[in-house]
């Protein structure tokens, strides 16, 4: 009798790793990168089932997981599971010593970035500095019942999840380094996952025109590929990363001293800069909506650092934000 090579997802399948989270943390990030790795298959796309799908039956589940070798560990990706108050319960019941991989990041650039999809889709949203307070009132409470930043408390939904599962099952990955250099959560991810060190530096290579490490190839494409950065949103200006086929001028990034195709321009000493690093220059203002900025303001010209230092203070983050011009 002939062997069975191949092998589905069964109800106890001890190898279903899963990556819950979180949304706009980085999570595609990690799948794409880990999943170079020969031992892993991954579900093409997000199936959703311990949130949305979960009364179609695991017979259901089963059919939108790829086949897999002996020995081979099954990853899915849906970064909404990490916030559905169910999902902890159904995935225990499923296998109760499964892993979970957590990719974090900065809950106020996170919520920026999440803010920046929204808006992508419905253009006349309001600005984030009024849907991010109370009333709409810059300076005031910080409203934690609006979604982007809701989502960004993470002790709220992991302590479910810590009801269902110990720590020890969980690998929580940072979306800040997991972008400037991804081999070291790679070799996290694969030691956590019990895998050998497959997946190392030689897999990536620094894109000057992109300003961050890429991968050679991987799992669908044989050529050399970067991962598009999510639009970051800076309060009052939306800042947005050009491909290098759409700008006819690279420059060096004030900030990093790498090379960079971005709109983001200093009006006083026409300095450019990686949206990322516009982000960490004490005393940046925004003098516009045309991705204008000043890296040399005067005090007179700066909005103080309360308005918007509430937001990070909510998180016990140090304020280095994007500030106002008074207008």
């Amino acid at each position: 009798m002939a062997t069975v090579k191949y092998h589905f997802l069964t109800n106890k399948r001890k190898n279903l790793i899963f990556d819950v989270g979180v949304k706009k943390g980085g999570t595609r990030a990690l799948l794409e990168f880990i999943r170079v790795h020969p031992d892993v298959r991954a579900a093409g796309s997000e199936v959703h089932f311990f949130d949305k799908n979960y009364v179609r039956g695991f017979q259901w589940y089963r059919t939108h997981m790829p086949a897999t070798l002996e020995g081979q560990l099954t990853i899915e990706k849906t970064p909404s599971y990490f916030i559905t108050r169910e999902a902890p319960h159904r995935v225990q019941l499923m296998n109760p010593s499964t892993k979970l991989l957590v990719v974090v990041r900065d809950p106020v650039t996170r919520a920026i970035s999440d803010y920046a999809q929204a808006i992508s889709k419905k253009i006349d949203m309001k600005p984030f500095e009024q849907l991010v307070f109370v009333n709409g009132s810059i300076g005031s409470i910080i409203d934690t019942s609006w979604g982007p930043i809701k989502l960004g408390i993470y002790s709220r939904y992991l302590t479910r999840w810590l009801k269902f599962f110990p720590l020890s099952q969980f690998l929580f990955v940072s979306g800040e380094r997991l972008v400037l250099d991804p081999a070291i959560e790679l070799r996290r991810a694969q030691d956590f996952l019990g895998l050998k060190r497959v997946v190392t530096e030689k897999h990536f290579y620094f894109n000057s025109t992109k300003g961050f490490p890429c991968l050679f190839k991987s799992e669908g494409h044989s050529a050399p590929h970067c991962l598009g950065l999510p639009r970051t949103y800076g309060p009052g200006n939306m800042v947005e990363e050009e491909s290098a086929a759409n700008c006819d001028l690279i420059k060096t990034c004030k900030g990093c001293e790498r090379n960079v195709t971005t709109i983001v321009r200093c009006v006083t000493c026409d300095a450019v800069f990686h949206p990322s690093c516009a982000l960490r220059v004490a005393g940046l203002v925004v003098v516009g909506k045309n991705n204008l900025v000043k890296c040399c303001a005067t005090e007179s010209e700066v909005i103080p650092e309360q308005n918007l230092c509430t937001l990070h203070g909510l998180f016990n983050l140090k304020f280095r934000g994007i500030q106002h011009v008074k207008l």
